[in-house]
């Protein structure tokens, strides 16, 4: 097999184990196993005859039905709208906006697993989004602000189910936020913007 194919096969390996990790509700033993198995692999790799990627089915059809189908089903296509969007911006902040947005679960990550993603520790992602004039809860707050608004939009989501979305402890702590960004409740906004 040549060695561009062989390659290939093992990035799509370590790309669907990514995905079942992100999909799965608590951690999972994955197993990925390449004919080729080189030591510049991650340690998860093993030599066989076949490539193979072998996790517990139960593990993960547990954490799939953690998660109402209308998330998948409206909310995810609404943040890859938003990666979308983002991709003429090449700068930094625009490069962390869409990588929270693309690591969504529907909920959004934190600062230490998107930092993780650009292969540095969340005091130096925090250093470098400084320099940039942003902080990381200011490009949250705003991605959570737009987020609301998609969320507010579409019927099945109330309140208290985009503000446990959105992370926040407490609904009241939500519309506290939401009005210091529109200058109405999230009731409000619902009556005058959404028919």
């Amino acid at each position: 097999m040549p060695v561009l194919e062989r390659m290939m096969l093992e990035c799509y390996l370590v790309i669907v184990a990514r995905e079942i990790q992100l999909m799965s509700a608590q951690p999972l033993d994955l197993t990925i196993t390449s004919p080729y198995y080189d030591q510049t692999y991650p340690d998860y790799f093993t030599l066989g005859e076949k490539y193979v990627l072998s996790f517990p089915i139960t593990a993960l059809k547990a954490s799939l039905k953690h998660y109402p189908a209308h998330h998948f089903n409206y909310l995810i296509p609404q943040y890859l709208r938003l990666v979308s969007a983002l991709k003429s911006e090449m700068h930094l902040i625009g490069r962390v906006k869409a990588t929270i947005l693309q690591m969504a679960t529907p909920e959004l990550p934190t600062l230490a697993e998107v930092a993780d993603v650009f292969c540095v520790t969340p005091r130096k992602m925090q250093r470098v989004l400084a320099k940039e004039g942003l902080s990381f809860r200011e490009i949250l707050n705003e991605l959570k602000k737009q987020i609301s608004v998609l969320l507010l939009k579409h019927q099945p989501y109330k309140v208290k189910d985009i503000s446990y979305l959105l992370g926040y402890a407490e609904t009241a702590s939500f519309v506290r936020a939401f009005y210091k960004w529109y200058g109405q409740t999230p009731k409000e906004y619902v009556a005058v913007n959404v028919r």
